[in-house]
């Protein structure tokens, strides 16, 4: 399998990560249908689940569709998804500053000992990192 290839393969895994999961999981009680939730911040959630979605299915078109220029499209496709990984991260950092939480819940969803959202969205960022480092070596051997 060409780096190319591992490339597309690493950072569609992630875009089904951001893009297809966060709605699944979101458009829910617990998050948009919750009844505590300001309608306001209910507004903010579906704006940020809606824009990622539609990121993520260019991103998938930018990867799969055919075109000359599939090695640089496959770039964009790297960066716009480091771009929505990143906003995670931000709010991450910033937590304390809007006081946030990431969950709602006592005990939140876990995996390995590590808040669930936080395990997903770094698998997905380490696949994003891998598959664009990949798509550049591969460029630079063609």
């Amino acid at each position: 399998m060409s780096k190319m290839t591992i490339s597309c393969v690493l950072m569609t895994l992630a875009a089904i990560q951001y893009g297809l999961v966060p709605p699944l999981v979101d458009l829910s009680d617990s998050h948009v249908f919750h009844p505590e939730w300001p309608p306001h911040a209910r507004f903010h959630l579906v704006w940020l689940l809606a824009v990622n979605s539609t990121v993520a299915v260019v991103v998938l078109k930018l990867i799969w569709w055919p075109s000359p220029n599939r090695a640089a499209n496959i770039k964009i496709a790297g960066w716009l998804g480091l771009i929505v990984l990143s906003g995670f991260y931000v709010a991450l950092v910033s937590i304390d500053g809007y006081g946030g939480a990431m969950s709602d819940v006592a005990d939140p969803p876990k995996m390995f000992g590590i808040d669930g959202n936080t395990f997903g969205f770094s698998i997905a960022a380490v696949l994003q990192v891998l598959g664009l480092m990949l798509i550049y070596r591969a460029d630079e051997n063609a």
